[in-house]
């Protein structure tokens, strides 16, 4: 075993997965090569299932998969610019249907037909929005089944449809509108029509980054938005349903932001299909086939429109472009071996029909789901670094290309992200290598295209990651970037949910990647996976609620938020957030380890927080600890001995320090400093 590599070292004692041959991608730094055998044992085996359409055999044009393993109240600062958006005018979506029927053989294809609207505003703005092809569905869930299962039967015949939201503060009055069909015979254009749009009272806008903070998110508006949330990236056997309980309970704790995937077996629009005889075919670009996924997403991102939560939408996952991991390559209808054009996987970033292919489908993405309010962003791939070397130059300029098309379409002109592997994360992270993971990751993450970067992490076999303290370690790296980020997927295994229960029977990682997230500088908490295996089944959103109540009605894109990690002792750690008027605080218990829980209740003790302005202050302490429940709708009532002292004022002088004192507590203890007046 060479010991010079981090995993390698950290994997010493533990005799098994040996490192096994498997292919490497491209272009890898010497810490991922060094850590790919080891990667490479757990795949063989069969161990990784986070993100794989066929782990469990499940197949991937199957109506939807089996599981894959069986203070609210807190002191509102005098000073404060929080909270107050400005007034601003939205407006409710407009939508028609074209009297034209869909007849085309592939009505997507927009060399053969291309159905546009434009529209102009009282004040002369012109917009051109792509209309797209809809089939109807109505939905019913199948309870004599085990588990019981959504049906989709088609209402009617398809359609062509066209959908447009004025933009924020766009003149009031009669709007302008009129179809263009373009098809190789020339161009039809419509007699010009009118409409008046609605306001709509219930929104903020979309979500931007902030003018002022660049690491911050707010609304349109100002709204402040803070990112409370979790991985929902594909459904169950219920399908939409299952997103109907799912986002009723993630809401009513508090929770306004999930992550959710396009993938074969549950929202992705072309895919392989499979005859009664076992021979498959394909169609590259038609997504005739699929019209009830995008139909079921709808349905998905209708319901969370309706209870508040923002989506952040990850157009494509690695598995069909991916020979190492969750690999879905074989059926995927742009293999040459199903008649598509890519003769190897990697080929889809410089393949000039490929790109063609996307950009179609970017095309027909944005002209359905362009206009919601509550799509955050668009994340181009999930894990790129599981198909090719993240910043190989033809890696980049896809990500350049398709970053500007998306542009050119999205009317909204929303956030663009993409995301990587954790692999040569937690090679940096046990190598500390941190700046030198910034520098190799520059030329995808410093790319103008992209508005957000991730982090995702994993433990791997027997490594003691300590989420609390390791977030922190890391998100320098993408910090460097100057924009905001994001703990999107974090985890003690991506093997499966039962060696991740087996790993964390008290849910401490859970709760440390959450907490973890949000102090170590992102513009949300941190997020895990497992949402149907373990989140929703044990009824972890309710560990939401107490870190929702403390950031309530925090404008953290106004603070300029400095955090900080105490030198731990035996007893605590502390992890701050300084702003102009909120200070915030997250006490652990520093022996309190998910491989060690501790058991303990630690004793009154004194902490210090630096770089507060002069003034006086009033402080809040919040228990996270202590059964939060929120069984009707957020902000709930706190248990009873969530908030351990009422609030007590205190002054800071011209040192900026503030001393306060922690009640007794187990395992971690929130604090909420807001600035009530300043120095004399």
């Amino acid at each position: 075993m060479d010991l010079s590599c981090p995993v390698a070292r950290a994997l010493a004692l533990r005799p098994e997965p040996q490192p096994v041959a498997y292919r490497q991608p491209a272009g890898l730094s010497p810490a991922v090569r060094c850590t790919w055998p080891f990667l490479g044992a757990f795949i063989a085996a069969g161990l990784f299932g986070c993100g794989g359409a066929n782990d469990d055999g499940r197949d991937g044009d199957a109506d939807g998969p089996t599981p894959l393993d069986a203070a609210g109240d807190a002191a509102t600062s005098d000073l404060s610019e929080l909270a107050a958006p400005i007034a601003r005018t939205h407006w409710q979506t407009f939508e028609a249907t074209l009297d034209r029927p869909v007849t085309e053989e592939n009505p997507f294809d927009p060399g053969i037909i291309a159905i546009d609207a434009t529209f102009t505003g009282p004040d002369g703005a012109t917009f051109s929005v792509p209309a797209f092809a809809f089939q109807d569905f109505s939905r019913a869930l199948d309870s004599d089944e085990t588990p019981p299962r959504e049906r989709l039967t088609p209402v009617g015949d398809r359609v062509w449809r066209v959908r447009f939201r004025p933009p924020m503060d766009a003149a009031a009055g009669v709007w302008r509108w009129s179809w263009r069909a373009t098809t190789p015979d020339g161009v039809e254009t419509s007699p010009e029509m009118t409409f008046t749009p609605t306001p709509d009272a219930n929104t903020h806008g979309l979500v931007r980054t902030s003018p002022h903070d660049r690491r911050q998110l707010a609304h349109e508006d100002g709204a402040p938005f803070v990112a409370i949330g979790e991985n929902m990236a594909w459904h169950d056997a219920r399908g939409s349903f299952a997103y109907d309980d799912w986002l009723a309970t993630l809401s009513r704790s508090g929770g306004n932001f999930i992550r959710v995937w396009m993938p074969s077996w549950a929202f992705g629009l072309e895919w392989s299909t499979r005859a009664a005889d076992g021979t498959l075919s394909a169609r590259p670009g038609d997504y005739g086939d699929r019209l009830d996924r995008a139909w079921r997403l709808d349905t998905v991102l209708a319901e969370a429109r309706r209870r508040g939560v923002q989506v952040m939408l990850t157009l494509q996952n690695h598995g069909p472009f991916s020979t190492v991991h969750a690999s879905e390559w074989a059926r995927n209808p742009w293999n040459a071996a199903l008649g598509g054009p890519l003769a190897a996987p990697e080929q889809v970033f410089g393949d000039a029909t490929a790109r063609a292919l996307f950009k179609r489908r970017l095309r027909y993405i944005t002209a359905r789901w362009g206009h919601l309010d509550n799509l955050l962003a668009w994340e181009l791939w999930n894990e790129v670094d599981l198909v090719h070397a993240p910043t190989s130059p033809e890696v980049v300029a896809w990500h350049r290309e398709m970053g500007a098309e998306l542009r050119a379409l999205d009317p909204h002109d929303r956030l663009v992200t993409t995301s990587l592997g954790g692999l040569e994360v937690l090679a940096a992270l046990l190598d500390d290598d941190v700046a030198g993971l910034a520098e190799r990751h520059a030329p995808l993450w410093d790319l103008p295209e992209i508005d957000l970067t991730q982090l995702h992490l994993y433990g791997l076999g027997a490594l003691q990651l300590d989420f609390s303290r390791d977030i922190s370690r890391l998100t320098p790296y993408l910090a460097s970037f100057e924009r905001p980020l994001l703990v999107a997927e974090a985890g003690v295994s991506a093997v499966s949910a039962d060696e991740t229960l087996s790993a964390d029977p008290t849910q401490t990682a859970f709760t440390d990647i959450l907490w973890g997230g949000l102090f170590a500088g992102g513009f949300g908490g941190g997020m895990s996976w497992w949402w149907d295996d373990i989140t929703h089944p044990m009824a972890l959103e309710q560990l939401l609620a107490p870190l929702a109540t403390l950031v309530a009605g925090v404008a953290f894109d106004r603070e300029a938020f400095v955090a900080a990690l105490s030198e731990p002792t035996p007893e605590l750690t502390v992890q701050t957030l300084v702003g102009a008027t909120v200070a915030l605080a997250w006490l652990r218990d520093t022996a309190h380890q998910r491989w060690a829980p501790a058991d303990r209740v630690l004793p009154e003790s004194t902490v210090t927080l630096a770089g507060l302005e002069p003034g006086r202050w009033v402080a809040r302490w919040l228990d996270p600890t202590v059964g939060w429940s929120c069984p009707e709708a957020f902000p709930c009532e706190p248990p009873e001995r969530a908030v351990p002292a009422d609030a007590r004022e205190l002054n800071v002088g011209p040192d900026g320090l503030a001393t306060v004192t922690a009640p007794a507590f187990r395992q971690h203890l929130a604090l909420r400093l807001d600035r009530a007046t300043a120095a004399p």
